[in-house]
């Protein structure tokens, strides 16, 4: 891809350098792609199991898997890898258990690398975007724009 000629788009890649983050977004933009997320203000969160990582990744998760296969029965979901072996795998059996209802709906559940699929790599840069627009400690100048660019996305 042109605007990353040297590797997998990765948001920590471009950090703060908003010019050149409004310049990909426009060109992402143009590829067949929705948002869904789910963002959430930590400091909301009441609750022993949000202070681990663990359970607090399965639980947000948890919220956007539900919505997700309730929409669409047929999903293939790609994530990238995180946390390690372990994580992943627990992590795919919880979703498999709790979110998959029958075999009969056919959807999948695959862990990626992130190098190899370029709709997870769409995903991060998105994720990260979304932290420069609500995350209070990220939140620019750009912000507004960003949200502009994505908009008709989500």
């Amino acid at each position: 891809m042109k605007i990353f000629p040297k590797g997998e788009i990765k948001s920590s890649k471009i950090k703060d350098n908003h010019k050149r983050r409004l310049l990909i977004l426009k060109e992402i933009v143009k590829l067949k792609f929705n948002i869904y997320s789910v963002v959430v203000d930590k400091s909301q969160l009441y609750g022993e199991g949000f202070r681990y990582k663990k359970s607090f990744y399965k639980y947000l998760n948890g919220i956007l898997y539900k919505e997700l296969y309730k929409t669409f029965p047929k999903l293939e979901l790609k994530v990238d890898e995180y946390g390690g072996n372990d994580f992943m795998l627990e992590f795919k059996e919880y979703v498999r258990q709790n979110h998959i209802r029958t075999l009969f709906e056919s959807s999948e559940f695959f862990v990626n690398e992130s190098d190899q699929e370029l709709g997870i790599q769409v995903a991060d840069l998105i994720a990260g975007t979304l932290g420069y627009i609500f995350d209070g400690h990220k939140k620019s100048s750009y912000s507004e724009e960003f949200l502009e660019i994505i908009s008709d996305r989500i």
